[in-house]
């Protein structure tokens, strides 16, 4: 039986080397598909932002200034969308906020949730490789000692049977070994 890999890798996921591992990039992205901070914008700069901003209103039906916000993304929701600049695909997802929740069970299990979308609609698409950041970890208050444990058990069992390798990438070191710690336990 066939069985994904994952790779925890420390940098920067947009980093010209990095970017070649993948046939997909994971963004974190915010409801209207807009260019963010953090990972978001920095994919959103790679890509670039006009190029992707326009495409995800038409494609999506997303308007800055539809006040009815009929079209934006909800939580545990993934789309895809050509990479532009980027040499792979993108894939946005659209997590919980972990401080919306007055149960963090519930947050987190959507946060999961979250993840299955990605791991599901990778495998659909036929992606032999994905970029992973650590989502919900920046403004959506997720802590990575709080979710990686779950995460990884959740990559681990998800890419049981296939060949999907997803390189799972954080900025630094200390968090690197967060997650790996658990992917070798």
């Amino acid at each position: 039986m066939s069985m994904g890999n994952i790779i925890v890798l420390h940098g920067n996921i947009v980093d010209d080397v990095i970017l070649k591992l993948g046939d997909a990039i994971v963004l974190p992205t915010n409801p209207m598909m807009r260019c963010g901070a953090g990972v978001s914008g920095a994919i959103f700069k790679k890509a670039g932002v006009d190029q992707l901003e326009h495409y995800t209103e038409k494609t999506f039906g997303i308007s800055y200034y539809d006040m009815t916000r009929k079209n934006e993304m909800k939580p545990t929701e993934v789309r895809v969308t050509p990479g532009f600049a980027l040499p792979c695909d993108i894939i946005f997802a659209q997590g919980p906020k972990a401080y919306e929740y007055e149960d963090f069970e519930d947050a987190l299990n959507l946060l999961l949730q979250t993840y299955q979308n990605i791991i599901h609609t990778a495998m659909v698409r036929g992606y032999k490789s994905i970029l992973l950041p650590a989502l919900g970890t920046g403004s959506y208050g997720f802590t990575h000692v709080d979710t990686a444990q779950n995460v990884i058990h959740l990559l681990k069992t998800m890419l049981q049977g296939n060949d999907l390798t997803v390189y799972f990438v954080v900025y630094e070191e200390e968090t690197r070994y967060i997650y790996w710690q658990y992917l070798n336990a």
